[in-house]
């Protein structure tokens, strides 16, 4: 049992491990979520910790495989039945703790997909397009940037249009050259659409890659998540049980204590009789000393 313990407590450290890295994860997203254009270093980290999630989080399932195919192994062996109930408790309870963390680390991917999905709307209608929900899932699912910038493009480029024919005709039309008051406003336009195309093609890249870390998650997490779903009414029972042993044992104390207050009671008791019976046997004795001594 000493090296299944020792198991058990290396797949709790690593369970733990990814906790401690899925709320790095969540910092990392507020970071890119507040930044239009957030450093690539930012990025970088984030995608460093999901791969530590990914390679943690399969080394403990296979863990946890390899225990619960070893109970077929301990039924039909030598082990007691008290042995394989601890082992059986064990592996559930990780079970439970692994799709937990699991869990929290798939919230916070969800959460984020949303909110960039939010930011490549925002940024879509400040370059005068607007899209709904189920229209921007559709741009998503094509995987490709260019149909979030295609018609973007094509309107800056309009724009611009009839400003230079308008300086063209200007040029032909007076000798002296008169500025165009709308260019600077065309320029600062396309600056800014500039930017919201850059940052829709860094959020959708954004969204590409958690959508293929999810996929890749997913089956582990499915599996894990079923075994804990049949096991969760014993695991119930075990904690049920648990609380009961643990009244059980509080109130076997609280009779102890009354046992041992009453037993002293007791002794005090049976001291004092023995030194009353003492006192009567001496007084007996000196009665009858002294009638003899007449």
């Amino acid at each position: 049992m000493d090296d299944f313990f020792h198991q058990v407590e290396e797949i709790r450290t690593s369970i733990a491990k990814i906790a401690q890295y899925v709320e790095e994860v969540k910092k990392n997203h507020s970071i890119i979520l507040s930044a239009p254009n957030p450093e690539g270093k930012t990025k970088e980290d984030l995608e460093d910790l999901n791969k530590e999630i990914k390679k943690t989080a399969s080394k403990i399932r296979a863990k946890l495989k390899s225990i619960e195919q070893s109970f077929d192994q301990d039924e039909s062996g030598d082990r007691t039945s008290v042995d394989l109930r601890i082992r059986r408790t064990q592996h559930s309870v990780l079970s439970r703790k692994f799709v937990e963390v699991m869990t929290e680390y798939n919230e916070a991917q969800t959460l984020f997909r949303e909110r960039s999905k939010g930011r490549i709307q925002r940024q879509l209608e400040i370059t005068g397009r607007t899209t709904t929900d189920e229209e921007l899932e559709e741009m998503l699912e094509s995987g490709s940037p260019s149909v979030f910038t295609a018609d973007v493009s094509a309107w800056g480029a309009a724009a611009a249009f009839p400003c230079l024919c308008f300086l063209f005709r200007a040029a032909l039309s007076s000798s002296v050259f008169l500025p165009c008051l709308c260019f600077p406003k065309i320029i600062s336009d396309s600056q800014i659409t500039r930017q919201a195309l850059n940052e829709i093609e860094s959020r959708h890249k954004d969204i590409m890659k958690l959508e293929t870390s999810i996929r890749e998650l997913h089956e582990m997490f499915t599996d894990m998540a079923m075994f804990v779903e049949t096991q969760g009414e014993m695991i119930n029972n075990i904690e049920k049980n648990v609380m009961n042993a643990a009244d059980y044992v509080e109130h076997a104390k609280e009779e102890t204590k009354k046992a041992i207050k009453y037993h002293s009671k007791a002794r005090r008791k049976k001291w004092i009789i023995v030194a009353v019976s003492v006192a009567v046997v001496a007084i007996i004795a000196l009665i009858i000393g002294l009638s003899v001594g007449k």
